[in-house]
């Protein structure tokens, strides 16, 4: 899926010096146009790192989101995509 530049979000939290927020856009490809899409982003006053299309499953998400602010994860993209990936397998029993 590939999301819009636009994004808004609709939930922060706010942990030691890290914000942490799900977001909100649209997904862009044809085949799911103008679905919403949920993502993360992380900042922490100098550095920011998001993923804008994770599922259209917020409470998924926002579950992530949660495992996230739990272990601390710094604004670090690609650190994002492996527990984010690390998440998909343990739900589906691969791990």
């Amino acid at each position: 899926m590939q999301s819009a530049l636009t994004m808004r979000e609709i939930s922060v939290v706010d942990s030691l010096q890290r914000r942490y927020a799900l977001v909100i856009s649209e997904c862009q490809s044809e085949e799911c146009e103008k679905v919403p899409v949920y993502g993360i982003c992380i900042t922490d006053g100098e550095e920011c790192a998001s993923l804008l299309d994770i599922s259209s499953d917020q409470m998924f998400v926002e579950k992530l989101l949660n495992r996230f602010r739990h272990a601390g994860v710094a604004p670090d993209r690609a650190i994002m995509l492996e527990l984010v990936e690390d998440y998909f397998e343990e739900l589906h029993g691969l791990s």
